[in-house]
């Protein structure tokens, strides 16, 4: 089964973005906050990794980005921001994020196939 890690500390956006996963047959993983450890992400082995720019904790989703795409380990998996900001698409694409959505202008069911398409995509 895929896995998407979801990285997002909404709750109410995060348990609704793992019902839209679950539906759609691909596992989820979730950590609510900017520390996320390497080790976990390694462990859990995501095939995408969706990634909000504003958590809490020390660190944000940009810091987030780089620190995957630093690690050897990481680096190859696609990265979706997802956020509210409209204006920080620029720096995430500089940083390495795969995509850039904006959480008010997409669906679920559109969230849910831009992740289908990176799964495809990888499995090819």
């Amino acid at each position: 089964m895929s896995k998407v890690l979801i990285v997002e500390d909404d709750l109410p956006t995060l348990k609704i973005y793992n019902e839209a996963f679950t539906k759609a047959g691909i596992g989820v993983r979730e950590f609510t906050s900017g520390d996320i450890p390497i080790a976990f992400m390694k462990s859990v082995d995501p095939d995408v990794i969706l990634l909000d720019i504003m958590l809490a904790g020390g660190k944000n989703g940009f810091d987030v980005l780089e620190d995957i795409k630093k690690d050897p380990d990481l680096k190859k998996i696609p990265v979706i921001m997802l956020t509210n900001l409209e204006s920080e698409d620029v720096i995430a694409k500089k940083i390495g994020a795969d995509d850039y959505l904006i959480k008010a202008n997409i669906s679920l069911d559109q969230l849910v196939e831009r992740v289908k398409k990176f799964l495809k995509s990888k499995k090819d």
